[in-house]
């Protein structure tokens, strides 16, 4: 066995980690759950400041993580290795021991283990918050514990962080939730507003998957059964950006120069903060579209649409269109790889296939067009829909006529049908 792109000192924390929920299956501890001894890890991977802006034709080899480590990076022959001068990440493996022991302590204290999880910390009011609006019970993440260490760990990892055994051999890799960023959700996302999903959308993902790619759908889980999951992804998301924050400060301002006066309360202080957003989130406004037009509901006024819409696709944004085929070069048929928000290699869909991640239902079409895909570099545009008296009187809704211009593109016969000429 193998550590793709690890040091070996990664290796062997892998591979202990492995061996240690191996023998846990064996009988120790909770024999349908984790040894009493495991703790979630204190991260070691690079803290990614500024995505690659690379691209490729080609995705990443097979059991290999483009941004693993720091020393894999410093090796010249690394497709990355320029982006140390342009932005470095932060290496977590240079932490002052003290630094990593303070930390290792404190998210002890605020998330427990993966046997015994919670998501607290010393203000009571606020504790009762993660509660009854985050289902951040000590009963449910035990529950939802246990399920994701069934159905997910082999993918997403003990601390959720994307690099479970089977992560490496799958493409696109599966999702990091430390930054607490996803990027199929309904509701709405305002420029410069930390939003996080609904706990909604969270459940959706599980219960239909994703298409084309290896999530599949559990939807023969029980809504509880989903609901636990659902909550307990929000505890590990919660937990990996407290640990993102304190990373952050703890490396880039080394002993000395800190401007907070206690390392624990600096840590304690990143839980309420990264709570808060997920709160907002929960009460964040589902984005409703506006009525279809009545315009487009005969065969003649649909067809005038996707032609609209393909208009608006291929039209430049200088010009009040989408500026799609900078992104999706030849409808998605030629896009290049790029590095994503988490430093893994995504493309921009081929929309001919028909294949949407987040959906194929209008409504999923709507609300990946209105808000974009966080994370991805898809941007939003919520200003597609009509808002002036002219555009309203039209009868015409632009985000309603790329809607439909998607759901034609895939097929040769009703592309032909309508006009729309691609090749």
């Amino acid at each position: 066995m193998t550590c793709a792109s690890g040091s070996r000192k990664e290796c062997a924390t892998w591979l202990s980690a492995v061996v240690l929920l191996a023998a846990c299956s064996a009988g120790c501890g909770d024999p349908d759950g984790y040894s009493p001894e495991l703790r979630y890890p204190v991260r070691t991977d690079p803290i990614i400041v500024k995505p690659p802006t690379t691209e490729t034709a080609v995705p990443d080899r097979p059991g290999v993580l483009p941004i693993m480590n720091m020393l894999a990076l410093n090796a010249p022959n690394h497709p990355l290795h320029s982006m140390l001068k342009d932005g470095p990440p932060l290496d977590p493996s240079v932490l002052a021991p003290n630094d990593r022991a303070v930390l290792q302590t404190t998210m002890d204290e605020l998330f427990g283990t993966p046997l015994v999880p919670r998501t607290a910390g010393p203000d009571a009011e606020f504790n009762l918050r993660l509660r009854e609006e985050l289902d951040q019970t000590d009963a449910k993440l035990a529950t939802g514990s246990l399920l994701y260490r069934q159905h997910c760990l082999h993918c997403h990892g003990l601390a959720g962080d994307g690099r479970g055994p089977t992560a490496f051999w799958i493409n696109p890799h599966p999702r990091d939730y430390r930054p607490g960023l996803y990027k199929f959700i309904s509701i709405s996302d305002p420029q410069g507003r930390e939003m996080r999903a609904s706990k909604e959308d969270l459940a959706r993902t599980v219960r239909r998957g994703l298409d084309g790619t290896a999530m599949p759908a559990f939807s023969t889980l029980s809504d509880e059964e989903l609901s636990a999951i659902t909550a307990y992804v929000i505890h590990l998301s919660i937990r990996g950006e407290v640990e993102l924050n304190s990373m952050k400060n703890f490396l880039t301002f080394p002993a000395g120069q800190r401007t907070w006066d206690n390392d624990k309360e600096m840590i304690q202080s990143w839980l309420p903060t990264s709570g808060d957003n997920w709160f907002s989130s929960q009460q964040g406004a589902v984005v409703t579209p506006k009525p279809y037009p009545k315009a487009y509901e005969s065969e003649e006024g649909f067809a005038q649409s996707v032609k609209d819409g393909w208009d608006i696709f291929k039209t430049p944004g200088d010009k009040q269109g989408g500026d799609c085929l900078k992104c999706h070069t030849d409808y998605g048929r030629k896009a290049q790889f790029r590095y994503d928000a988490w430093g893994t290699m995504v493309r921009p869909a081929d929309l001919t296939l028909g294949v949407y991640r987040g959906g194929r239902r209008p409504i999923d079409l709507y609300w990946r067009i209105h808000n974009g895909i966080a994370g991805s570099g898809m941007v939003r545009s919520p200003h597609f829909q009509p808002t002036t008296k002219d555009e309203i009187a039209s009868g015409k809704d632009r985000l309603w006529s790329l809607v439909n211009f998607l759901q034609v593109l895939p097929y040769p016969a009703m592309r032909e049908k309508y006009g729309i000429k691609i090749d």
